[in-house]
């Protein structure tokens, strides 16, 4: 357990720094660009994400469960030659046939930047690789210096951009494609140092490419469209509000799900980089991953579930101060979709669970369950012509459905179902008790400071009970006080407080 802990405490701990300096610079970055801006930069990203789902045709994803290093390195070689070959497939596609593509989606100014598509998509295809290498050899800290480098450095090209040159759409692409493209140098020099060092190896020759094709065929086969229909989902609402609102409406959007993703951002792909290889190997051992599940969930719900509550109770508060008064409407837009972005941020560090159980099939099912209902809700409530409407249709129907797939994960795993649960429950209800005084002091009195001094003093008091009321936690701060011996216990047991 100590283990499992410390390696999602170090990830989260240096992406949380890495997003608290991010939004000391938002502010400056909202008052630099407008909505429109954002916009226009959703459309291409949400195009530069889709053709990215193709990344390695998923071959990325097998090198945490490879064998040996021998099988490891050939995944490599294979994701490498596959990620050139796809490179020179969107030159064509998203390049060359930028404008005809543009006029499709409805927004003819992108297409001069659709040709960063192909150059998104091979940084962000290498250095899934690279991380994926490094989460196998357990580098989790090169992962997390690449982290704090990806996320800040983007907003820092973006500010000098817009105040040497101008803002606009350019600064924002330009500052994605030097950030990411500095943290892969990163990522691939340490991944490739590590995983071809050959000591203490014997002379066994390589695995061959046939061989891995063969013992991983479910990540091209089944993984790669459930990537697919992911991304899919949570792209297709900018690809419909374009076509139906204007680009300001489209600006909001974007900026309010970039902003409630933090969580799972920072905690949720923190608990995902530890949680898929630890519940392989508990899974060959055992045969179920019920320890692995259980403390994933407990990890997420107890340093997580708080700022995404605070996010939907405050959001336009949160907005209108931090970011300005023109943003108010995405603070808006945050809590609609604050019921979706909580059962995400709940199910999506655990959902690697189908692959580790060979049950990619039944993730399929989940994905198109996904984008079909995200479809009938954006052209339902479309046609209504409101877009709040819209999208609290279909926040509510795709949180129904990610409940629904966290508990068949739950139930995959073999793990208590109610005991997992109670412990989302549990904190819920102390993230809205500690939170209410500042929501009545907002929307009452319509106070904002005091409101905003609520919310500080309700964090404070949420993780003053936390403490409190969790032996197991309790007795972990203490120790790293160096109050109590630290006593080995073995990886990933359950302790006194887990109540399972």
């Amino acid at each position: 357990m100590g283990t499992f802990f410390s390696n999602i405490s170090k990830l989260t701990l240096s992406r949380g720094v890495s997003i608290g300096l991010g939004l000391v610079s938002t502010p400056i970055v909202t008052r630099l660009y407008r909505p429109e801006d954002f916009g226009l930069y959703g459309v291409v990203f949400s195009v530069a994400s889709w053709f990215i789902a193709f990344s390695c045709l998923g071959y990325y994803s097998a090198i945490p469960l490879a064998a040996d290093r021998r099988e490891a390195r050939t995944l490599v070689r294979l994701c490498m030659w596959i990620s050139a070959g796809l490179t020179l497939l969107a030159v064509m596609v998203f390049g060359l046939g930028g404008p005809w593509l543009a006029g499709i989606l409805g927004e003819p100014q992108i297409a001069p930047y659709l040709w960063f598509v192909p150059l998104l998509f091979l940084i962000d295809s290498v250095k899934s690789t690279s991380e994926s290498i490094l989460a196998r050899e357990g580098r989790f800290g090169v992962i997390s210096a690449v982290s704090l480098i990806d996320l800040n450095l983007a907003r820092l090209v973006s500010i000098l951009w817009a105040l040497v040159l101008t803002a606009g759409i350019m600064g924002l692409l330009m500052g994605a494609v030097m950030a990411t493209s500095l943290s892969l140098a990163i990522a691939l020099a340490v991944g490739i140092r590590v995983l071809w060092d050959q000591s203490g190896e014997d002379e066994a020759p390589a695995v061959s490419y046939a061989q891995v094709l063969k013992n991983h065929i479910q990540f091209p086969k089944i993984n790669l469209w459930n990537n697919l229909l992911k991304v899919s989902t949570g792209r297709m609402p900018v690809f419909v509000l374009a076509a139906y609102f204007d680009p300001a409406v489209v600006g909001f959007f974007t900026f309010a799900t970039n902003i409630i993703s933090l969580p799972l951002r920072v905690l949720g792909n923190s608990v995902s980089d530890v949680f898929y290889p630890e519940a392989a190997r508990e899974w060959n051992e055992s045969g179920a991953v019920e320890r692995a599940l259980h403390f994933a969930i407990k990890f997420q719900a107890t340093i997580g579930i708080f700022p995404m509550v605070a996010l939907g109770l405050l959001g336009p508060l949160f907005f209108e101060v931090v970011f300005s008064f023109r943003w108010t409407e995405a603070g808006v837009l945050s809590q609609i979709l604050a019921f979706w972005t909580l059962m995400n941020f709940i199910t999506a560090p655990i959902s690697s669970l189908f692959l580790i159980v060979n049950r990619a099939g039944t993730r399929l099912v989940f994905s198109i369950m996904h984008l079909a209902v995200t479809l009938l809700s954006l052209f339902a409530g479309s046609m209504i012509g409101n877009v709040r409407l819209t999208l609290a249709i279909m926040s509510f129907s795709l949180g129904l459905v990610s409940l629904v797939m966290f508990i068949h994960i739950l139930r995959l795993g073999k793990a208590k179902v109610w005991a997992n649960i109670k412990v989302l429950l549990k904190e819920m209800w102390f993230s809205l008790l500690t939170l209410l005084p500042a929501a009545v002091a907002f929307y009452y009195f319509e106070l904002r400071w005091p409101s905003l001094g609520l919310s500080a003093l309700g964090a404070v008091v949420y993780f003053g009970l936390l403490y409190w009321r969790d032996k197991e936690i309790h007795e972990r701060v203490l120790r790293i006080m160096g109050r109590r011996p630290d006593v080995a216990k073995p990886a990933l047991e359950p302790q006194e407080g887990d109540n399972l």
